[in-house]
């Protein structure tokens, strides 16, 4: 059943936060750029290059968002990239954005690109590929291919923080994205600062201190927001001269190094939303992360503090969230129920989770990774076949990396995953399985494990001899999570944790 808190609508970001300020100049030549220019090819390739932070794909969003753009092309798509250029999973994402379903994850690349050509050969259309970081013109030759049969007048966008990227993707220019102006930067800074509190953006104090802050910004958007969200919270003129003359005099600021300055508004966070923050660490970049999952996730780790009894733990868990979007931590935030929502970081923001995780964190996507994770590592987000690479003995977190399908996994890999954690009741020590009896009942995990999400392989569902049973999740001294598994009788305990159903 839904409370209350889950079903009112909550505006989580104010309505100035989803405007893009000073950016209508690179708008109209952009448009012009997608929407006028003649060129002699029938797709033609707009690179548009600037370092993070800069609003690129605000910028693409903005233009792919536009009226006359969705009335001049047939089909529009948006792909993110990111730093992994896997070319059957780019086509996927195509294919998906075209239609609004995904293809079948079992064919193989002939089949994908024949169904590809079948959506989008012969059409005008509109494709950004949004954060390109592959620089070797062979990859990108092997899907250019693929993208040439769209009708005359087809677009292409391509955001990259490269020039190499730029050069390899198209012979135009690539436009060239800069700082905000002065006037634009402290429009920016004035509306998110002095949100609450307007009778201060006129005071000469406030004014004289937040510009000379502003300054350290360097016109980079993304700063604005995360240093002035952090001062909307300071409501005194000596809390702003302590924060430019204590915390932002001690950094360097070089163009394109902005993490030190995104580090401020991180070191002004509470010590719950400082550990929240950082766990966000576990998801790839560019993922779209399940707001109600993560929450349950920090609630598991014990980073949720029920001071008050009237709340629930998932009320006080979203509150936390609210609270990191209000100072600009999250981004591109959807739905409006929580169930619902899903939300994005900022590549530098997810530098910055990375950062501050340090070595108790990671995500063990190759042989490499899993081999040199150090034994002290208490959290990852893992390639279930890597499992036994993994040499972790602290290990609180463990999930499946969410891009990866799980593979038939070897008894090597399930011994893995279940002697550290999972004893049954009765008196059975830590680091013994449940396969005693007839294995059915209630099995609690050891202490260290706090977090695991697994899938089985797809034939062991539904197959002979299998029982579902209870794991309970430790959620600290009294609380306790409940997810669904699978009891197998021919292999011992199996594990398939299909998600957090509630809490006792």
């Amino acid at each position: 059943m839904k409370t209350s808190f889950m079903t009112k609508r909550r505006q989580l970001t104010p309505s100035f936060k989803d405007k893009i300020i000073g950016r209508d100049d690179d708008k109209a030549a952009l448009l012009k750029l997608v929407l006028e220019f003649e060129s002699e090819e029938n797709v033609y390739i707009i690179p548009i290059v600037g370092f993070g932070g800069l609003g690129k794909t605000a910028l693409a969003q903005f233009v792919y968002n536009d009226e006359m753009v969705k009335n001049h092309f047939e089909l529009m798509m948006w792909v993110c990239v990111s730093d992994v250029f896997d070319i059957k999973l780019i086509v996927e994402n195509i294919i998906k954005s075209a239609t609004g379903q995904a293809p079948d994850q079992n064919l193989e690349m002939d089949q994908l690109q024949k169904q590809f050509r079948e959506k989008i050969g012969g059409k005008k259309y509109l494709l950004v590929l949004d954060d390109i970081w592959n620089e070797e013109w062979e990859k990108w030759v092997s899907l250019k291919e693929l993208l040439i049969g769209g009708a005359r007048g087809s677009r292409i966008i391509v955001t990259t923080h490269s020039s190499k990227v730029a050069k390899i993707t198209s012979k135009c220019q690539p436009y060239v994205l800069k700082g905000l102006s002065d006037n634009d930067a402290w429009s920016l800074f004035k509306e998110i600062a002095f949100e609450q509190r307007s009778a201060d953006s006129t005071d000469s104090g406030f004014v004289e201190i937040g510009k000379l802050i502003l300054k350290r910004c360097c016109g980079v958007p993304l700063v604005i927001r995360t240093i002035a969200s952090t001062l909307s919270f300071k409501e005194t003129k000596n809390e702003w001269l302590s924060f430019k003359d204590n915390e932002l005099a001690r950094i360097s600021q070089n163009e394109g190094e902005i993490l030190p300055t995104l580090k401020l508004s991180y070191d002004h966070l509470s010590s719950h939303l400082k550990h929240c923050f950082a766990y966000c660490r576990l998801y790839p970049k560019d993922h779209k992360i399940d707001i109600r999952t993560l929450v349950q996730f920090w609630i598991a780790q014990g980073f949720v503090k029920q001071l008050n009894p009237s709340q629930s733990l998932e009320e006080i868990g979203f509150r936390y969230f609210k609270d990191l979007v209000e100072r600009s931590f999250f981004q591109e935030v959807e739905g409006d129920l929580m169930e619902e929502m899903r939300c994005k970081m900022h590549d530098l923001m997810h530098d910055l989770a990375e950062s501050v995780a340090g070595m108790e964190s990671s995500i063990i996507d190759s042989n490499k990774i899993a081999s040199d994770v150090g034994e002290k590592c208490r959290r990852i987000s893992i390639n279930p076949s890597l499992i036994p690479l993994f040499k972790g003995k602290k290990l609180r977190t463990l999930l499946r990396s969410p891009y990866i399908e799980t593979p038939n996994l070897s008894e090597e890999t399930w011994d893995f995953i279940i002697l550290p954690s999972v004893g049954a009741h009765g008196g059975e020590k830590d680091g013994e399985t449940a396969r005693g009896g007839d294995g059915v009942g209630d099995v609690a995990t050891a202490v260290q494990l706090r977090v695991l999400t697994m899938v089985a392989e797809k034939s062991a569902v539904g197959g002979g001899g299998e029982r579902s049973w209870r794991l309970w999740i430790n959620l600290g001294k009294e609380k306790k999570c409940k997810v669904w598994g699978f009891y197998l009788l021919k292999r011992g305990v199996w594990l398939q944790v299909l998600g957090i159903l509630g809490l006792e």
